[in-house]
């Protein structure tokens, strides 16, 4: 698709990353890499194309807008001043 939400993810250089259209329709190109552990946002196993509300981690669950901006973090127990900013 081509609407909002709509990705594409892949490789390059042995990267793994994601281009999607956020709410606004903006094209974004992100590191398919979670901030947290390295876990996939975009699962290696899902289809290389497809439309997503959101990004989630597979390791922890770390929730992440069209945007890129953090909306849920999940096991952060215990950290002392965590911002998820």
């Amino acid at each position: 698709g081509s609407g909002v939400g709509a990705y594409y993810s892949g490789r390059f250089l042995d990267q793994p990353y994601i281009i999607l259209r956020d709410e606004e329709q903006k094209l974004r190109a992100f590191h398919n890499v979670c901030t947290h552990h390295g876990g996939a946002l975009i699962h290696p196993d899902a289809p290389a194309s497809g439309s997503c509300d959101k990004l989630v981690c597979c390791y922890h669950g770390w929730t992440f807008n069209l945007n890129g901006q953090l909306t849920k973090a999940t096991r952060v127990k215990g950290i002392e001043n965590f911002k998820p900013k």
